[in-house]
């Protein structure tokens, strides 16, 4: 099975890690840990690592206070009242060689002590510049992100964050959960959106994927585009298609999933930026059908210093009629409820029938610096290639609901501009139909395409015009 493959594919990494690397001081777990079922409990620590960015994610059984101290490089975690679970007994946790990130221990904090209990999770990295500490809900976990200093690229470093006791609090606060409104839902939309000055000509089915064999109407397109394009500041940008492997994201009523179709999109997307921007680096933060945690595709981004996240998604509603585009981008507004429930969903990645009873995560307050200016241009462009481009085609698919902001998992901590973009609805049977085409898919990439090649070209603009 899928799920299979990826184990096997999971424990040949970590043995050859194991193979490579030294003894690592092991956790240890009190033999109490299990003693009560409602015991907040350490589950799991994740990490992933590059040479001056690292993101910790701890999983937990249940939500539990929890406090954060900085002693040099060494960021200390502590878990109130929380034991950890027997299943981690013994484990190490293993760190790639050459990264930021150096070791981390847990252990239990109450052995030795006049406490009842606690967990401290101690993380050792070659350089602490700053750091932010996330809540998350459903399934509970804590997601810690950790720069170096002397990043040199200017677009890569973390933006200023709001600290509280060395480090950085961003509040959780938790909502009933509503009913997404149906079609026409545009009242948290950016009605008017930029002009894309350039046609929108989606690749023939003769077009070679580099470019060789480009039909001539294409070929027209792609010397349109200024030669000072590829003096674009943009270096490098990462496309996230969204969920994978054992994560199917919506399913269609005739069984279309939207991990295949965003997948696809997503390479005709990186074909569309290589032809016209070869200098640009386009990293896919899955570029097969597997499965990447929503906390590793924003890691990817930020380890790789990218200057873009564009993650692609397809959308679905209890009413076949509802039909649409809209792109979302992180902001510290209150979103409204409609955008909570669509993170919601996309959050929950696994969602069960009883999803609507869990309560949604909703941020109070969230610092994300300079890139929410950035990141709403970004996703007004984005949004404008969608509603034209498909718009040509096919109207009411490609109807404008808005430009919104909601707090998406895959967008937190993003140290870029950073969108998300809802193509289509799987659940209405005529976009179903058209999305079911190759012809009808290379659309939406050429859209996608254009919106973002009319926001490259705006900055490039602006930045002429500064020099």
């Amino acid at each position: 099975s899928v799920l299979g493959r990826e184990a096997r594919a999971v424990l040949a990494r970590l043995e050859a890690q194991l193979r490579s690397r030294p003894v690592d001081v092991p956790i240890r777990a009190a033999s109490t840990a299990e003693a009560s079922t409602w015991t907040p409990r350490l589950t799991n620590v994740r990490n992933y690592s590059g040479p001056d960015y690292a993101r910790v994610v701890i999983d937990l059984s249940v939500q539990t206070r929890y406090a954060e101290r900085r002693a040099g490089n060494r960021l200390s975690i502590q878990l109130s009242d929380a034991a950890i679970s027997s299943s981690l007994g013994g484990r190490r946790f293993l760190v790639s060689e050459g990264s930021l990130l150096k070791r981390i221990t847990a252990f239990d904090s109450g052995i030795n002590s006049a406490r009842a209990g606690g967990v401290q999770l101690d993380i050792e990295v070659g350089s602490l510049s700053s750091y932010s500490v996330v809540r998350l809900t459903d399934p509970e976990r804590l997601v810690i992100d950790i720069h170096s200093g002397g990043t040199t690229r200017e677009r890569s470093s973390p933006p200023p964050l709001r600290s509280i006791a060395g480090g950085v609090n961003y509040e959780l606060r938790n909502r009933s959960p509503r009913t997404r409104p149906l079609a026409d839902a545009t009242s948290n939309a950016y009605k008017t959106l930029p002009e894309i000055a350039e046609p929108i000509v989606p690749f023939s089915p003769n077009d070679s994927r580099n470019g060789a064999n480009a039909s001539a109407a294409t070929q027209e397109l792609a010397a349109k585009i200024d030669a000072r394009a590829a003096q674009s500041p943009i270096k490098r940008i990462v496309i996230d298609p969204g969920h994978g492997g054992h994560d199917t994201g919506t399913i269609s009523a005739s069984g279309m999933r939207e991990k295949d179709l965003v997948l696809d999109v997503a390479h005709r997307l990186k074909a569309y930026i290589k032809r016209n921007y070869p200098d640009v680096e386009v990293i896919m933060t899955r570029d097969s059908d597997r499965f990447v945690a929503l906390e590793e595709r924003t890691a990817i981004a930020n380890s790789r210093h990218a200057d873009l996240f564009i993650s692609i998604h397809a959308n679905a509603s209890p009413s076949r009629v509802a039909s649409g585009v809209e792109t979302f981008f992180l902001s510290p507004d209150r979103a409204p409820a409609e955008d909570l429930q669509a993170a919601a969903r996309e959050n929950a990645r696994l969602a069960s029938e009883k999803a609507a009873d869990k309560p949604e995560p909703m941020f109070a307050r969230v610092t994300v610096g300079n890139h929410v200016a950035e990141s709403r241009e970004l996703a007004r462009y984005i949004q404008a290639g969608l509603v034209r481009g498909i718009g040509a085609e096919s109207p009411r698919t490609a109807m404008n609901r808005g430009v919104k902001h909601a707090p998406f998992v895959v967008l937190l901590g993003a140290a870029m501009p950073s969108v998300l973009a809802e193509v289509s609805f799987l659940s209405n049977p005529k976009d179903e139909a058209l999305l079911q085409t190759g012809q009808f898919r290379e659309r939406v990439a050429a859209s996608l395409f254009a919106g973002l090649n009319a926001y490259l070209k705006k900055n490039r603009a602006v930045e002429s015009k500064g020099k």
